[in-house]
């Protein structure tokens, strides 16, 4: 009896567990609604009614090798509004082919539904119909169609090859490439492409890691993306352009790329089919190309056209634009371009206006021009990098072509400050082959060169230099090294093969003349400061630095009995030729002396040979500004706190002028000291 109890007891216990598992087999097991990718490497059961499709991987990918003979290039049923709706068919117990099925009924030990990360299945649509793979979507576009525009539904890891008309609006999502081809192929003729807002990342390949864009003879434009951390293992890490038309890269960065040769930001050139295609122009509109490196040259963007009887290759920068920290990795002198390098017997570099700066390579730091058609920079700035040989703003020269010449122009209100050459030419360094010309109202001064040349350069073989004054020049005018305006162009470094001192360097040679007179060696020493007046198509070898003339201080030995608390002038710094009016000082004096009030009066002073006098000996001592360059000493050293002399030490005017050499004192003049 007890036994049948017992039997009883377990049965009814079996059953009551049973219950709730059949429960939630029937809430949770149903697979007849659309699904969605659950984590990445799991797979789901497939509906066999339209609108239910699996892509079968978390990214959209390729179904090629899936097994299913179907078109795949459009999710069937992708034009109904309502993703998650039911099409209100039977569930089948049918999987996807290739893909394992599930045990029929449950979860088994699997998470729950509500415990699954959610990952949309689609990965593009346009309009309503929605698409597995971004590929999908370019092959459904139809050339005619007006709705050419391509959407992202979500971050897709996936190569693609656009050969068509169309707009692929990434929505602020990230195309991420396998890591082994270039992320997005851009390719056709006579096409008008946009590519705009979001993130192209992961190419690695030779030519063109995150966007290559290969003979197109159209229009294409990348709007607003961030094309960053893509490899090119020869030239183009970011984007690669060989193609003609326009190429327009508007807002948006391009940054953290390389290149293990040339372009890590953007490389340029002319199209393939030399006999085909025309010219190219790329347009860089409010683009930041930043963080970029190149084993070799041109760290930001290179352009190189080298067709000239059939295609020109134009890189024109615009306002807003900047090309910033980037590095050219180049050994090799005469190469570099840390921000931008331009070469070739068929290219031209316009800058209208943004900002290169805090680039770093051998030569041209800022831009390195090598080519048959110049230079041309009508605006913006180049500021801030440096160059650890020559040109730490610009190196600029030019092959012979045909014996044709062309120009580098540095027009009105550019600006090229404070860039660095560990060699010659801080600002610029001018060589073969070119008419340079540096406008009224530019700005280039406050560079620097370790052995000559602080702000130019000049040594070219058939080439001209012709310069404003100092003065013509705009922005402050005032030496950043020590404060004190600008008001000439100086020699520094290079007036002949003879006269090479830097500005401000004290110096000590021969003294012909002396020599000869005396019949003995003569030495003479000083301080150089020459002045540099522009002459029309200047030839030769020069290097100039903006500046101004010697500065001396100014100060008063007063010595003997003064009058009770006066107190004498400070120092004053002055440039040499300068004139500065020193105050009068009262024949009497109003106050108390020894306890007594009242006004007494100032017979003078006694000097140092013990003479009565009523005036001050004014000495001038030449400032020097740190050690010679040459030994090592740099601007950092300079005397700083250059000022007027005050207006309360202008009464009763006694004019003093100063000279480099000697000082003549200044007469007595009655109850009038100079100061």
């Amino acid at each position: 009896m007890k036994k049948k109890f017992l039997a009883l007891v377990m049965t009814l216990s079996m059953v009551l567990s049973l219950v709730p598992m059949t429960a939630l087999a029937a809430e949770n097991g149903q697979v007849g609604k659309e699904d969605t990718v659950a984590a990445e490497g799991e797979t789901t059961n497939a509906d066999t009614n339209e609108g239910s499709q699996d892509s079968g991987s978390p990214t959209g990918g390729d179904n090629a090798g899936s097994g299913d003979s179907a078109d795949t290039s459009k999710a069937p049923g992708a034009n109904n509004k309502d993703e998650g709706k039911d099409s209100g068919s039977e569930n089948t117990s049918e999987t996807t082919p290739g893909s394992p099925s599930k045990p029929e009924g449950g979860t088994g030990t699997e998470p729950t539904e509500s415990e699954k990360p959610e990952v949309p299945k689609y990965a593009a649509k346009i309009g309503d119909d929605k698409y597995l793979t971004v590929t999908d979507a370019i092959d459904a576009i139809e050339e005619e169609s007006s709705d050419n525009t391509i959407t992202l539904l979500r971050d897709v890891e996936e190569n693609i090859t656009i050969g068509k008309s169309l707009t692929l609006d990434l929505a602020g999502f990230k195309l991420t490439g396998t890591g082994t081809e270039t992320v997005v192929n851009i390719s056709g003729e006579n096409l008008n492409i946009i590519v705009k807002d979001g993130t192209i990342t992961g190419g690695n390949t030779n030519y063109g890691g995150g966007v290559n864009i290969q003979n197109v003879a159209g229009t294409v434009t990348l709007d607003n993306c961030t094309i960053t951390k893509n490899e090119a293992s020869n030239a183009g890490g970011g984007v690669y352009i060989a193609s003609s038309g326009t190429v327009t890269i508007k807002d948006g960065k391009i940054t953290e790329n390389t290149a293990g040769n040339s372009g890590a930001g953007i490389y340029v050139t002319c199209g393939i089919n030399t006999q085909k295609d025309g010219n190219l122009s790329c347009v860089l509109d409010g683009v930041m190309i930043e963080t970029n490196i190149s084993n070799s040259t041109g760290g930001g963007i290179a352009a190189s056209g080298n067709h000239p009887n059939v295609a020109m290759v134009t890189v024109e920068m615009k306002d807003g634009t900047s090309i910033s920290h980037n590095k050219a990795k180049t050994s090799r002198d005469g190469n570099g371009g840390g921000g931008v390098y331009i070469t070739g017997s068929a290219t031209r570099f316009i800058m209208n206006g943004g900002i290169i700066s805090d680039n770093e390579t051998l030569c041209g730091a800022g831009i390195l021009s090598a080519t048959r058609d110049g230079l041309q920079i009508n605006g913006g700035s180049i500021v801030d990098n440096i160059a650890n040989g020559d040109g730490g703003g610009i190196y600029a020269k030019r092959y012979k072509f045909q014996d044709k010449y062309d120009k580098l122009l540095i027009a009105n209100k550019v600006i090229i400050s404070n860039n660095k050459a560990k060699r010659n030419g801080g600002g610029l360094w001018i060589g073969d082959n070119l008419n340079a010309t540096i406008e009224k109202g530019s700005q280039v001064y406050n560079n620097r060169a370790d052995i000559m040349g602080d702000d130019i350069y000049f040594s070219g073989t058939n080439s001209t230099l012709n310069l404003p004054e100092a003065t013509e020049m705009s922005g402050d005018l005032i030496l950043s090294s020590d404060n004190v305006p600008i008001t000439d162009w100086y020699y520094d470094g290079f007036k002949n093969t003879s006269t090479r001192y830097r500005w401000g360097e004290k110096y000590s040679e021969l003294d012909v003349d002396a020599t000869k007179a005396n019949g003995v060696p003569t030495v003479k020493t000083g301080t150089y400061y020459e002045i540099f007046k522009p002459v029309e198509n200047f030839e030769g070898t020069i290097a100039l630095k903006a500046a101004h003339a010697q500065l001396f201080t100014l100060t008063y030995n007063v010595t003997g009995d003064l009058p009770e608390g006066y107190t004498a002038p400070a120092a004053q710094r002055m440039l040499i030729d300068s004139e500065y009016t020193v105050a009068e000082v009262p024949a009497s004096e109003t106050g108390t002396k020894d306890g007594v009030n009242g006004t007494f009066t100032f017979a003078g002073w006694t000097d140092k040979d013990g003479n009565k006098r009523r005036s001050a000996e004014v000495v001038a001592d030449n400032v020097y500004f740190g050690d010679s360059k040459r030994d090592g000493g740099d601007n950092s050293g300079y005397n700083p706190g250059y000022a007027p002399a005050p207006a309360s030490h202008s009464a009763a005017p006694s004019n003093f002028s100063a000279s480099g050499s000697d000082f003549a004192e200044i007469g007595e003049d009655d109850g009038e000291l100079p100061f």
